[in-house]
């Protein structure tokens, strides 16, 4: 393959039927030219971020290295060439480096005397052979939705033998293609990913829409089977997945995130928002062997205080300043922190992670996580202990969404939370640290409201706004059926309602919006008392501020979308000296005009679905909302798991159709994100993402938006409550 005369696409992927896979870092390919030849140019294709070596030897023994073939501008294959070589060999030996784990290289050709101008190669697209269980997997999602959907409990009893038997069949050859060649690549576990939310969908449509003839132990089971298998493909399959250098084996600890967000929170009076990473660089210089200040000028670095990227050479002057911040003590306390990490990561995984935006959790979170670590040393002991609290909280949820919705909707619930890729970029967050905190808050102060146990509701609503900010919306989005009732009686009556009667509708909104705001208060107060004020808040909403408007590849939402053009992806400026960010912002100016309009059929959208609802009702149509008005980052995105939670199971055929549209169209999002992985640029991959969450978005609000209006066109002229009384969730 890396003499064939064929190349890749540019910007191919990087595993295919054309590309051959350094797998270790010591892979190597030799050739035999079979005589001492000169060597004056070389060409290679290989993967973009990845770096190539050539070396030369005559007698096959001793090798000299002669090229460094670099890492280059773009995605996917990449072609390299030098014409100003001048070398002797009879032995040839390619290795390489990568950049992440996807190393790989299509095409090698050396030239004793220059073509004049760069090589041309036939070029075509690569194909990917199927994994080990790719295919079997998809064959097994398929049959199970058809048993699913067609099966009766009074078919004959050969009839439902096969319903059940089928897929079990099916799922152990999975289950054999899989452990065969364990631990599976990732494009099978993204069709497992994919599979458990295809099926879970099946069996939530036929519950929907003809639930008087299932099998409820098969359906019930199956909805258990596909919670379990997306929850091993979001832990990995039960596989640590970072790489733990200095031991060489990997870890269940999430060092590129506790790298950032362990520091933040312990040392927050020192660093603040703007200083972990300059900090991180001069506890690396003063205590990593070898390091150097020149070793290290040129590593790429984000400064915390503008967002912009630059180098280390330039922020090194708050390099060799910042550790006026700390104590002796505490300096000393943080370097021996931050050796675990540049330890464990290894100094490229280290110094690489610079380039990320920092902590952006609120002093509140910080806060808490501040008492936590506090005495804390940085071990994998002690982050792992720490990692429990997210599958522990997770856990907490299904429980209390059980006990209030039933077992159908808390199982959707945890195929979504597997099964859903928004947390992806690289990897998710299984093994760091209250992740999933403010989720969990607002699934549990969904669980509250419906329980009508609003004080409580509220308060862990706001907990989640005080967490993580976006979710502040489902705090405001509480008003929204009064507000839709008041401008519904306002326009039907001709005049505004008393102010009597405006109380009387108000009077619900009182007990949880008060709790919310004793809560933000009670939070301020104490973060503020702690770290001060401008240092803690002040600082965070400069910071929030920064990022809101700063383009990156992996946000999401309605903006991601307006400033989005094909002709300008990453992909397509690779070879041109555009800049992907200044694109961004020059799109979205020239559309700024349609994405105002759309914010607003948004917003009508939302009220509309509002209408008539209940409180716990309003709050998630508010999160739901977080995509059209802010440009959050991908992993926020994550919340889709509690939107099951919008509408009950009932007996009542329209009110159980409704609930069964709403989780099957979350479920389908999640499928939907299969397709934003392989042969898809970074860039791309979020726009689509986008795409599918925004599309279900607006089925939601347009089935809840004609389901209040049905219900408000066939009531009579009366009022309409703020909140529906809530009735007992059915036995599962």
């Amino acid at each position: 393959r890396l003499t064939d005369g064929t190349v890749a696409k540019d910007g191919d992927f990087w595993k295919s039927d054309l590309t051959s896979i350094f797998s270790k870092p010591e892979s190597a390919i030799t050739w035999d030219l079979g005589r001492v030849v000169k060597i004056r140019a070389a060409y290679l294709q290989g993967d973009n971020n990845d770096d190539f070596f050539l070396a030369g030897s005559e007698d096959g023994k001793e090798f000299k290295p002669f090229w460094h073939a670099r890492t280059i501008r773009g995605a996917g294959m990449r072609p390299r060439y030098d014409s100003n070589l001048d070398a002797s060999a009879r032995f040839v030996r390619l290795t390489a480096r990568g950049g992440d784990d996807a190393v790989s290289a299509t095409e090698l050709a050396l030239f004793e005397t220059p073509p004049e101008g760069t090589p041309a190669f036939p070029t075509r697209v690569g194909k990917r052979p199927a994994l080990p269980g790719e295919n079997e997997a998809l064959i097994f999602g398929i049959v199970t939705a058809i048993a699913l959907l067609v099966h009766r409990w009074n078919h004959p009893g050969w009839a439902r033998g096969l319903a059940i038997g089928a897929p079990l069949v099916l799922a152990y050859a999975t289950y054999s293609a899989v452990e065969g060649a364990f631990p599976p690549e990732q494009p099978v576990v993204d069709m497992l990913r994919a599979v458990s939310a295809g099926v879970a969908a099946a069996a939530v449509l036929r519950l929907s829409f003809r639930p008087e003839d299932v099998m409820p132990r098969f359906v019930n089971g199956t909805l258990v089977a596909m919670a379990f298998l997306a929850m091993t493909t979001f832990y990995n399959m039960w596989q640590p997945q970072f790489e733990d250098v200095a031991d060489g084996r990997h870890t269940w600890v999430h060092t590129w995130d506790m790298r950032v967000y362990f520091p933040t929170a312990k040392y927050f009076d020192e660093l603040g928002f703007d200083g972990l990473y300059v900090a991180s660089v001069a506890a690396y210089l003063e205590d990593s062997p070898g390091a150097s200040e020149r070793g290290v000028a040129g590593v790429e670095i984000r400064d915390l205080k503008t967002y912009d990227m630059t180098t280390v050479s330039h922020v090194m002057d708050d390099v060799k300043t910042i550790k006026n911040r700390f104590s002796p003590e505490r300096w000393q306390a943080f370097k021996r922190d931050m050796s675990y990490f540049w330890k464990t990561m290894g100094s490229g995984g280290y110094l690489g992670s610079l380039r990320d935006h920092g902590g952006n959790a609120t002093p509140a979170w910080i806060f808490a996580v501040n008492l936590m670590f506090a005495h804390a040393v940085a071990t994998e002991n002690v982050l792992l202990r720490a990692a429990w609290l997210d599958p522990l909280l997770l856990l907490l949820f299904f429980v209390v969404a059980y006990r209030t919705f039933g077992l159908r909707t808390a199982l959707v619930c945890i195929v979504v939370y597997g099964a859903s890729t928004f947390p992806w970029f690289g990897s998710n967050w299984a093994g760091s640290t209250l992740r999933n905190d403010w989720m969990v808050c607002v699934g549990l102060g969904a669980c509250a409201l419906r329980k009508d146990r609003p004080a409580l509701g509220g308060a862990l609503l706001a907990g989640a706004a005080m967490i993580r900010a976006f979710p502040a919306l489902s705090v405001f989005f509480l008003t929204a059926p009064f507000l839709v009732w008041l401008a519904d009686t306002a326009n039907s009556e001709g005049k505004i309602p008393a102010p009597k009667r405006i109380l009387e509708h108000a009077r619900p909104l009182f007990v949880p919006v008060g709790a919310a705001a004793a809560c933000v208060f009670s939070l301020v107060i104490l973060s503020t008392l702690k770290f001060g004020f401008h240092h803690s808040w002040g600082d965070w909403a400069h910071k929030i501020a920064l990022h809101s408007v700063t383009p990156n590849v992996n946000h999401v939402g309605l903006r991601t979308l307006f400033q989005f053009d094909s002709g300008k992806t990453l992909r397509a400026l690779a070879n041109t000296n555009l800049d992907w960010a200044v694109e961004q912002v020059h799109t979205l100016a020239s559309r700024r005009p349609f994405f105002y309009l759309t914010v607003g059929i948004y917003t009508i959208l939302g009220l509309a679905a509002a209408r008539g609802r209940d409180l716990r009702q309003a709050a998630l149509i508010g999160m739901m909302m977080i995509p059209i008005y802010f440009y959050p980052s991908n992993y926020y995105l994550h919340y889709v798991f509690v939107l099951p939670l919008l509408v009950d199971y009932s007996e009542e055929p329209g009110e159980r159709g409704l609930w069964g549209l709403v989780s099957v169209v979350v479920l389908l999002i999640c499928v939907s994100e299969y397709f934003g992985f392989e042969g898809v640029n970074v860039d791309e991959r979020y726009a689509q993402w986008s795409w599918g969450a925004l599309i279900g978005y607006t089925v939601i609000f347009a089935a809840l938006a004609r389901d209040a209006w049905t219900k408000k066109t066939a009531a009579p002229a009366a009022d309409v409550p703020s909140e529906i009384p809530a009735e007992p969730a059915p036995a599962p």
